[in-house]
């Protein structure tokens, strides 16, 4: 079973509904050489109420999920694909670990908000 089915069997046979962490997606995929639109059209997008987003760093020849730094632009790319699929999503979070502050500020934190909200907006407008 691929981890998209067993997602798929444990929301549908659970009732439950899925949190997507498409910056935990972008990084597996870098990092085992998947493609993650793949991934991400084999889920059940109809399960998903929330989205997070994140940034990360290279570590030798690694992507690190480590929640630092601005998003990358293949997550918003994936965040762009998936929005409009997911008809039940209810939310886009923006995490980011406190060690980016110097990095981000206040500026930076509210412009991923803009930028995910701009995607959003697009994906379902009215």
């Amino acid at each position: 079973m691929t981890e998209a089915q067993f997602l798929n069997r444990l929301s549908s046979e659970s009732g439950c509904h899925l949190l997507l962490d498409l910056h935990n997606v972008y990084t597996n995929a870098v990092n085992h050489r998947f493609d993650a639109r793949n991934f991400l059209e084999a889920l059940d997008l109809s399960r998903v109420l929330e989205i997070h987003v994140a940034g990360g760093t290279s570590l030798m020849d690694f992507h690190i999920d480590s929640h630092t730094g601005p998003t990358p632009e293949g997550v918003w790319e994936l965040l762009d694909f998936v929005a409009p699929r997911a008809p039940a999503l209810r939310g886009v979070t923006f995490e980011f670990h406190e060690s980016s502050w110097p990095e981000l500020r206040t500026d930076g934190v509210l412009a991923q908000l803009d930028r995910a909200r701009a995607i959003l907006a697009n994906a379902h407008p009215g």
